[in-house]
């Protein structure tokens, strides 16, 4: 149905593991390969939109007495996290931040129905999706 999902991937940035059990090797051997702290978690490298392609950062929602699912104190992104995706929206990327799976299923397949061919966001309209934070907003390109 998707078939540019081939060209999706996830990003181990964490490292992994419980403390004490080879957590700081993996951790090492990782940054010996590349690994860049701030870098979202997962990719499609399919250009949508006027875009290069879509970069998303996952963390945590909790659910709140009111029943509406945001993000928690925890689930802010990094320092690290934020200069990464101001740099891959600057560099053609469409950037977003999801808390939770769900956002991110919807953020996916908004992409995925995007033009192959076409100027960047301001000409396509974004879903108000739940829980989510573009970080390439028109004006800021």
């Amino acid at each position: 149905m998707y078939p540019d999902l081939a060209s999706f991937a996830a990003i181990p940035n964490q490292g992994g593991g419980k403390k004490g059990s080879g957590h700081h090797i993996r951790a090492a051997l990782m940054k010996a390969e590349g690994l860049a702290p701030g870098f979202p978690d997962t990719l499609l490298d399919v250009a949508r939109g006027g875009w290069h392609g879509l970069r998303v950062e996952l963390k945590r929602s909790a659910y709140w007495p009111d029943g509406w699912m945001g993000p928690t104190a925890q689930g802010e992104p990094t320092p690290e996290q934020v200069v990464w995706h101001r740099r891959e929206a600057t560099n053609g990327f469409c950037m977003w931040v999801a808390w939770g799976w769900e956002p991110a299923r919807d953020i996916l397949l908004w992409y995925l129905t995007l033009p192959v061919e076409g100027r960047r966001y301001a000409q396509f309209p974004v879903p108000d999706i739940f829980k989510a934070r573009a970080y390439t907003m028109p004006g800021d390109l």
